[in-house]
């Protein structure tokens, strides 16, 4: 009888030992399905410093892409040559630089529309573009006399890339400024002025979600959208000012960033605005200067005084991005796994895996 009783005792201690892991590998998984994704903290989200932005002959982190495989393309100056791109290979620890044939006039914006097909542009109409990812950049014939500083992509064909004008008058000395955007339809083979004024100083930000729909911010206090591919542009009616980066994310949602904590996104493509609810503290830090999402509904945005924050889900929550740092961050780009942050004086990337 007293062997029997303890082979049942021992029985019990036994399935209470297998419900007690089984609990407490079911906790694991809810806390990692919730607080993890792939191995990212999203609790404790943190900025890498990776270098100086600016190393004279060696870079100049004007402007970035990351590629779905986590390679770096960066567009800029670095003092000794322009005709000059910086690639990583290794999420930003190394860089080589890519001599380019281009004109010399420096480039100032970079975009990938997939991981094969990109094109950087810059000063006097220079635009390079490339459809083999990156081992080889050709320059197109150029299609304006603007200084591009915006180019993007909605699909792999339809682009937008815009500028600033300016003209003088050699009789009297009037200058003249304005605005020019152009569209491609051949993944920057060609393009063609879709708008111009004459009243404007400088397109701020480029949005495109498909063939028929984009959007650019004019002075960072007007939005125009097209809805038919650039044949016609309307101004949108708002109040909302002092805009400094617009975006789409996968799904459709446009996102502006701006001064005074501006954050606002649109589901009918900027005919009305929401303010997105529970923020994190940071978000009442300062300005925000750029936004981005990827494919995966992953986004970052970032400002001044080294304000940062982080969604998994496309906006509808956000997280604290620590810095560890007060300068200003001006640009942000994510890949699928990998964010690149710009800010004055350092890059910094986020793991996003």
């Amino acid at each position: 009888m007293k062997l029997l009783m303890r082979r049942l005792l021992l029985l019990l201690m036994l399935v209470g030992l297998a419900v007690a892991i089984s609990l407490g590998t079911h906790f694991l998984r809810s806390k990692s399905a919730s607080t993890l994704e792939r191995g990212v903290d999203r609790n404790d989200l943190h900025l890498i410093p990776i270098g100086k932005a600016y190393q004279e002959g060696r870079i100049d982190f004007r402007d970035a892409a990351v590629l779905e495989n986590g390679e770096i393309w960066v567009a800029g100056y670095d003092g000794q040559d322009p005709r000059r791109m910086f690639h990583s290979t290794d999420k930003g620890r190394n860089w080589e630089v890519k001599p380019i044939p281009s004109s010399g006039f420096t480039l100032t914006t970079i975009s990938f529309s997939d991981s094969t097909h990109g094109c950087a542009v810059g000063g006097y109409g220079l635009i390079m573009c490339t459809n083999d990812a990156g081992r080889t950049w050709s320059q197109i014939n150029r299609p304006t006399e603007a200084a591009l500083d915006e180019v993007v992509f909605a699909t792999a064909k339809v682009g937008y890339a815009a500028g600033r004008t300016g003209t003088r008058d050699p009789n009297t000395g009037d200058e003249t400024f304005g605005v020019e955007i152009l569209r491609t339809e051949d993944g920057g083979v060609s393009w063609r002025t879709v708008y111009q004024d004459k009243e404007s100083d400088q397109v701020w930000s480029l949005a495109a979600f498909s063939d028929s729909v984009a959007l650019a911010v004019i002075n960072g206090e007007r939005l125009i959208r097209t809805m038919d591919g650039g044949k016609t542009w309307q101004k949108l009616t708002s109040d909302i000012v002092q805009i400094n980066c617009i975006t789409f994310t996968s799904g459709g949602a446009l996102w502006i960033a701006g001064n005074n904590l501006l954050l606002r996104y649109s589901l009918d493509q900027g005919t009305t605005w929401i303010k997105p609810d529970h923020l994190p503290p940071v978000a009442a830090v300062g300005d925000w200067i750029s936004i981005q999402f990827n494919r995966d509904g992953k986004g970052l945005v970032v400002g001044k005084f080294g304000a940062a924050m982080a969604t998994f889900d496309e906006g509808k929550t956000w997280l604290e991005v620590k810095s560890g740092t007060r300068e200003t961050l001006g640009v942000a780009r994510l890949g699928d796994d990998t964010a690149l942050v710009i800010g004055q004086q350092k890059v910094y990337t986020l793991d996003l895996k």
